[in-house]
Parts: structure tokens; C-alpha cells; sequence
């Protein structure tokens, strides 16, 4: 667990942030989070290297560059996008106001929609040169095939019949390989939309981010 005091000290030299207030947010698996100051978010990332942060901050900061809703990167004070904390990369973002997307009416998916559209044609040329952890149905069916024998030796409860019937489900999905690939989000869901006080609708998240098939996020 990390020390506030230390993250305060920390932010304080790398950023020349003056701390406030700092208060640990409960969203997030993989990743811890820190609202500061009520203005920024200060994320620590336990599963991703350096050079896979760099390429999901890079793609922020070019959609920013395009005005398209989604957090804006805060640099360091050597100019960097990303930084190191304990030794596991971490950034500040700008804290986009707003409530989350609560509940999913058809004039909200249509705008949802609409800017799941916008994002992957403004990244339609965006490269991946880093290897990032896929989702596409190709992935899960190798994935699955690589873990089984790991998670039913964990003793997970009913392990073998939830395969069993995830392996099933996939293979009644047959999907051609020509199918249009770009970059994705891979995590779009109400807790990753925020709609500002004038209905602006801002995207969040982008840890899952990588170049696939754009099925997948519609």
C-alpha cells in the first residue's frame, strides 16, 4: 500500500504540484488511482511496462491534439508524458467533471455511438509498435486454450463448466478474417463515460486500448 505522504512528496517534486487534498478512488482493478486537488487524476500501473503506458498516453495526447473528449495528459517536469513511482510507471490526467453514464437510453447509445465512430477514425493510421494484451475472439480462443488447465488447478468454483460453456458460446461465433481493424478502445461501459453538466459525453480509460478489430468495441 502506498503512503500518502510519499505520493504527496512525489507529486509535489515531479509535477510541482501543490498538494490539497489527495483521496484514494475505489474504480480500477489492475490500477490504482488518486484524485488530487479535485483536478487531476494520478494513476500507478501495476500490470503495464513503460513502453506499453507510452503508446495508450501518446494516443491520448494525439486525441486531445484532434478535440476529441478524453483526459488530457499532465507532462512531468522533464517534459515526459509518464513517470516512475516506486518503480511502476505512472501519469497524471486532467479530472474530466461530470457523473458517470447511469443508464443506457437510446438517445445516450446513440451518442455513444457516434463518438465510438469519431475515435476510430481519428486513429484509423494509428500504429502499435509495443505488444499490448488482446480481446479479440481469435485472442480469447487462445487464450482459453492456454489458461484452461491453470484455472481448473486453482479449484476456481464450477471452473470446468463455466469453460466449458465459454468454449461452446465462442465456437457458435464465426466471424470472417476480413474484418475492418483499427485502433479500439476495448473498454467502453458506463463507468468509462462521463457526461459533463451541458451533456458534453468525454471517454475515459484507455488502459485496454490497442489496435484490433473495431467490432469488438461496438
Amino acid at each position: 500500500m502506498y503512503k500518502s505522504t510519499d505520493i504527496k512528496r512525489f507529486l509535489t517534486k515531479t509535477y510541482n504540484l501543490e498538494i490539497q487534498s489527495l483521496v484514494r478512488l475505489n474504480q480500477g482493478m489492475a490500477n490504482t488511482n488518486y484524485l488530487v486537488n479535485k483536478s487531476y487524476i494520478f494513476k500507478i500501473y501495476s500490470v503495464r511496462t513503460v513502453k506499453q503506458l507510452s503508446f495508450e498516453l501518446e494516443v491520448l495526447k494525439q486525441l486531445k491534439r484532434k478535440r476529441f473528449p478524453s483526459p488530457r495528459v499532465v507532462k512531468n517536469n522533464k517534459g515526459k508524458l509518464y513517470s516512475v513511482y516506486h518503480r511502476r510507471p505512472c501519469a497524471v490526467f486532467e479530472y474530466i467533471k461530470g457523473k458517470m453514464l447511469k443508464k443506457a437510453t437510446p438517445s445516450s447509445l446513440k451518442e455513444v455511438g457516434k463518438q465510438t465512430a469519431k475515435l476510430h477514425k481519428l486513429l484509423k493510421n494509428k500504429q502499435q509498435k509495443v505488444s499490448r494484451v488482446k480481446w479479440d475472439f481469435v485472442d480469447v480462443k487462445k487464450a482459453l486454450k492456454k489458461e484452461r488447465k491453470g484455472i481448473i488447478k486453482k479449484r476456481f468454483p464450477q471452473a470446468k463448466e463455466r469453460l466449458d460453456f465459454l468454449q461452446q458460446e465462442l465456437n457458435k461465433i464465426k466471424l470472417p478474417n476480413s474484418l475492418v481493424k483499427g485502433f479500439t478502445h476495448q473498454d467502453i461501459k458506463p463507468d468509462n463515460i462521463v457526461i459533463s453538466k451541458s451533456g458534453k459525453m468525454s471517454f475515459i480509460d484507455f488502459d485496454n486500448s490497442y489496435r484490433g478489430v473495431l467490432l469488438i468495441d461496438l
